[in-house]
This record gives structure tokens, C-alpha cells and sequence, in this order.
């Protein structure tokens, strides 16, 4: 091994950054926290939905930067939703349905593309950006060495993964060779491997689910003072986190940096002849769906609705409800015709 020397790294230079910032990630990986893209998580305090087969993950995004008052670690708090389903349970999903569908493959394309899913085997991100029908987890790649092997020899070898499904297409996810290059490199991902990741439409659409979830992300100011703290806090009382920031004479204030701030007043929302302040929620929900609109603007005055036959009953009820929400805000809609259509 040669070491030479380069330059003098000074305090507050982006090279030394750069190196506060890896220390601090060795930091949190002792803490046995998982890197998932580029934040660590807690997998051990995550919160199971089993019955929507939903986890949160709590975490932070973590920086240290050069401010006005020096150096300082810059936390915030995450939450990462990861879902229990693969892209093979989508993609079984939607083979299950081909009698009724027969462009079940379209369906399960429009579903994949361009969505994020997290490898489990290495705790990555990628999106998908095709889909190889040609190909299977039965195809073969050439590894470093210039041999052969296909991808069901490549898992159990590398990862001691057995994969079940041997006729799954493979999944492609377009990657830059480094960063700030324009050359790309195709990933082939295994579906069964590939957990998907966010909400569905059906999800954001589960009231109780949203509501659920929403006490463990949406926290208030002293919540999380109390987060931070507790994350201080154990940075600095596991052993083998604080010792490798004492190594390089390192350590965190135990102590949040306060600021001076202003309070401004409550905001009124006007509304047709009536007032009422913006809460101290920001929540004024309640208030636009019974009170009056500002200005009376011309409703609609004739409009059709076209549905398939076999949706009218649905279509009828979110009718009744849109009505029903506009009448309240004095919104007419009148003159309503509805085509149906029979396939």
C-alpha cells in the first residue's frame, strides 16, 4: 500500500464535510439502523398493518453542514412505508384475471412502470423502467469472470436465495454508471425479490388506513423535540456508535439549537358572508363543506354523465354525494342526464 500525501484538509472545507458526513453514516449503521436509499431506518421499532400487509419504518435524513454558527448536524425525521407484497404477487394477480382480461399483461405493465421497488436482499431502490417478457429468472448473464450463470444459480450462490418461480419475466431498471454520466446500464431484477413500495390509489382511497398511519408521520413540533432528543441520546449511549465519532475526537451537543422566532396571527378565510380563522391545525376542512363559497359563481346547468351499464349503481352514489357537498356550497348543478353504456 502507498499513502501519499495531497493536500491539508481545514475545517469546514466540502472534503471535510464530505468525511463528517461518512463518519456520522458509520455512526448510524452501529446503531443497527438499515440504509434504504439514502436514509437510515429502524427496522426493529417498525410498526406492522398486517391486515393491509403495510409496515412503517421510522428513520432520519441526516446532514452535517457548515452554518453561520458553525458546524451542525441537520436531522430529520422519516417514515418509509414498505409493503409486504412483491411484483410477483402483482403479476400473479393480474394472470388470475386473464379470462375476464385478456390484456392482463398491459394492466400489470401500467402497474410496474415507473414505479420504485426495494430489494430486500441488499435494502436498494430502483425503479422500473421495462419489462423483459422474453426473458426468465431460467436466462443466464455473463458474470466478471467471462462465465455463465443464470440468474435462479446467481442468487443461491450470492445471496443463498431460492427462487421459487422459475418462469417470471425479469423486471429492467435503467442505471448511470456514475454519477453525473449520461451512460446507462441495464439491471435485471428478479419480480419475486422485488418488494413494491408507496400507497395504491385503493390505499390513499382507506379512510381508517390513511387516518392509521397518519399518527405515526404526521408529528407536532414537541413530538418531535422528543425524537430528536431520544435520537441524540442514543447515538451517544451506544458504545460502539459514540467510539467511532471519539476516534476521530468527535461527538454530538446533547443540546437542540434554539432560535428566536415570531408568531403570526391566525389567518380568517372568508367565505359568502362569513368568517372564520384558518385554526391553529391549518384545518378549515369542516368549514368549506358547509359554509358558502365567497363568490356565487353559474353552476352547471346541464351535464351528462356516460358509465357502463354495470357501474350506473356506483356512479349513482358518487353522483348523489357530489350534489349533495355542492349544494352546501351553494354550487348548482342541475340538468344531469345519464348514458349508460351496454358492453
Amino acid at each position: 500500500m502507498t499513502i501519499k500525501f495531497t493536500a491539508v484538509v481545514e475545517k469546514g472545507d466540502h472534503t471535510c464535510i464530505q468525511i463528517f458526513n461518512i463518519l456520522m453514516g458509520k455512526s448510524l449503521g452501529n446503531l443497527k439502523l438499515t440504509l434504504v436509499g439514502r436514509n437510515y431506518y429502524d427496522k426493529e421499532a417498525k410498526i406492522d398493518f398486517p391486515k393491509h400487509k403495510l409496515q412503517l419504518w421510522p428513520g432520519y435524513d441526516t446532514t452535517i453542514g457548515l452554518f453561520d454558527c458553525g458546524l451542525l448536524l441537520r436531522s430529520e425525521i422519516q417514515t418509509k412505508i414498505m409493503r409486504e407484497d412483491t411484483v410477483l404477487d402483482l403479476l400473479i394477480e393480474c394472470s388470475n384475471d386473464r379470462n375476464r382480461n385478456p390484456n392482463w399483461m398491459m394492466t400489470f405493465k401500467l402497474a410496474v412502470l415507473g414505479s420504485i421497488v426495494l430489494t430486500r436482499y441488499n435494502n436498494k431502490t430502483y425503479r422500473i423502467d421495462d419489462i423483459d417478457e422474453e426473458s426468465s429468472t431460467r436466462s443466464t448473464f455473463l458474470k466478471k469472470d467471462g462465465s455463465k450463470i443464470s440468474f435462479i444459480d446467481y442468487y443461491k450462490e450470492r445471496y443463498r436465495i431460492t427462487i421459487s418461480n422459475q418462469k417470471q419475466p425479469m423486471l429492467i431498471s435503467k442505471k448511470k454508471k456514475s454519477i453525473g454520466s449520461v451512460e446507462t446500464e441495464l439491471v435485471y431484477l428478479v419480480p419475486e425479490l422485488c418488494t413494491m413500495t408507496g400507497l395504491t390509489n385503493t390505499m390513499r382511497q382507506n379512510r381508517d388506513l390513511m387516518q392509521d398511519i397518519a399518527q405515526h408521520t404526521r408529528v407536532d413540533p414537541n413530538g418531535r423535540i422528543v425524537k430528536y432528543n431520544n435520537f441524540i441520546k442514543r447515538v451517544l449511549t451506544t458504545p460502539k456508535s459514540s467510539d467511532s465519532l471519539k476516534e476521530w475526537n468527535l461527538t454530538l451537543s446533547n443540546a437542540l439549537i434554539t432560535i428566536n422566532g415570531r408568531v403570526l396571527p391566525q389567518e380568517n378565510l372568508n367565505g359568502d358572508n362569513h368568517k372564520y380563522p384558518a385554526g391553529h391545525n391549518n384545518d378549515w376542512t369542516a368549514q368549506l363543506r358547509s359554509l358558502p363559497m365567497y363568490k356565487n359563481i353559474v353552476g352547471i346547468q346541464c351535464w351528462a354523465i356516460v358509465t357502463p351499464h354495470m357501474c350506473s349503481f356506483n356512479v349513482g352514489k358518487f353522483t348523489n354525494t357530489l350534489i349533495s357537498v355542492a349544494d352546501k356550497l351553494v354550487l348548482n348543478y342541475q340538468n344531469r342526464e345519464y348514458l349508460k353504456l351496454r358492453m
